[in-house]
C-alpha cells in the first residue's frame, strides 16, 4: 500500500475552477488529477531529457534543432486550453 502525505497548494480561482471542471468531467477528485498531472508532467521532463541527450551525442545541431522545432508556443496553448 502506497503511503500518501498531504499538503497545501495554493491555485489561482480561475484555476481552480477549470480543475474542478475537469475533475468533475472526468470522475476523479483533485487529488488524483493533480497526482496524474504530475506524474504525465516529470515522465514527459525525463523523456525529453533523454532523448536531447541521445540526440546531442549523436548529432548535436540536428538534435537541437528537432527539440526546438517541437516547443512552438502553439502546442504550449493547446496543452494549456486542455484543462
Amino acid at each position: 500500500m502506497t503511503t500518501m502525505t498531504t499538503f497545501s497548494v495554493s491555485f489561482p480561482k480561475a484555476l481552480l475552477r477549470r480543475l474542478d471542471r475537469v475533475a468533475k468531467r472526468e470522475k476523479r477528485s483533485r487529488s488524483e488529477l493533480l497526482r496524474v498531472a504530475v506524474l504525465m508532467y516529470i515522465e514527459r521532463k525525463r523523456h525529453m531529457s533523454r532523448s536531447l541527450q541521445d540526440g546531442l551525442a549523436q548529432r548535436p545541431l540536428k538534435a537541437l534543432r528537432g527539440f526546438l522545432k517541437g516547443m512552438r508556443v502553439g502546442q504550449i496553448r493547446e496543452e494549456r486550453d486542455r484543462l
